[in-house]
């Protein structure tokens, strides 16, 4: 067997210095693009992989970052930590991914006793309890998760923006009356001042994400509200998908009495039949930033500022009230 790749190998291969390919291994800057593109082609060619045990008695890091994901179900934070893993690995960390259920609480000490040096959180952010076990390991975090309308510290996932982008566009073509479907702890009061003049808003909160049964009772809930939504927005697809089985076995047509509309525009949402109304993430984008952020945490800098981008996705779900004309 041949031996492994070593930093020196790179080198040779690159024609550039030891001191360059370490650089550009480490994720630091003073390199040149077209420098960066041929020392990684290099580094592909040769597959070498670096050795973080050097680098952590180097740096006194050991270059483990972990990633916890939280709610499984949720096929946005899903998408956004495997954006987040990828980002962190070409960076040339490791990375342990965390999978938890809802009734798990994070296991610190372990996280500490196996070397890990940062953790980001996705799809929620640590409990009191948590983040004081954090700070006393001296491990730095961040969290992307959804923000609860009152600045909460970390990155956002851009669910109640999401909300809001769906709630505008249908009062453009018409709704005056909306229903809105999410989960405890989104702002969605806020959102209700911001957007509800001139519209009849209710709100239901059921169990989130995907369980069909409570989804079904919040349904009833609006459905027999004293101003009858003709759209309802939900902060997720599967939410939405549940919404539109109750209108079905109930004998209420979407989108012709009632429109639908979902956020994170998963598979199957162009796939169910009537197609879904969805918002779509930019979950790639925010994956690598979360990863950046937890970098500039863990160097001692602040965590920077940044909003998540949606956009709109107008399929069979949503029509003007009454039928009048197909959305476009």
């Amino acid at each position: 067997m041949s031996k492994p790749a070593t930093l020196k190998d790179v080198a040779r291969a690159a024609g550039v210095s030891p001191a360059s390919v370490s650089r550009v291994m480490a994720g630091k800057e003073g390199v040149t693009s077209e420098l960066h593109s041929r020392i990684m082609a290099a580094a592909a060619r040769l597959d070498y992989k670096p050795n973080l045990a050097a680098r952590a008695l180097a740096s006194r890091r050991s270059a483990l970052l972990a990633v916890v994901l939280s709610p499984l179900e949720d096929g946005v934070a899903a998408r956004t930590a495997v954006a987040a893993l990828g980002a962190l690995r070409r960076r040339r960390h490791g990375v342990l991914l965390v999978s938890e259920t809802a009734a798990e609480r994070l296991d610190v000490s372990g996280l500490a006793t196996r070397g890990v040096d940062a953790v980001l959180f996705v799809g929620r952010a640590p409990l009191d309890a948590e983040s004081e076990a954090l700070s006393t390991r001296g491990l730095a975090w961040i969290a992307i998760a959804d923000s609860d309308g009152e600045g909460a510290s970390g990155l956002d996932l851009g669910r109640l923006r999401a909300v809001e982008l769906a709630c505008r566009y249908l009062q453009e073509v018409g709704h005056r009356s909306l229903g809105l479907l999410g989960p405890p702890g989104l702002g969605l009061g806020d959102l209700v001042s911001r957007v509800g003049e001139g519209t009849a808003i209710e709100l239901a909160r059921p169990a989130w994400p995907g369980d069909a049964l409570a989804i079904g009772g919040a349904l009833h809930r609006l459905l027999d509200a004293p101003a009858r939504p003709t759209a309802i927005v939900c902060a997720d697809d599967l939410a939405a998908l549940a919404v539109i089985r109750e209108c079905s076995v109930h004998g209420i047509s979407v989108p012709r009495d009632v429109a639908v509309v979902g956020f994170g525009d998963e598979p199957f949402a162009r796939l169910v039949r009537p197609a879904l109304t969805t918002v779509r993430p930019a979950c790639a984008e925010m994956g690598g930033r979360a990863a950046d952020a937890l970098l500039e945490v863990l160097d001692g800098r602040t965590c920077p500022d940044c909003a998540a981008v949606n956009k709109l996705v107008v399929r069979e779900t949503t029509e003007r009230p009454g039928n009048l004309r197909r959305s476009t």
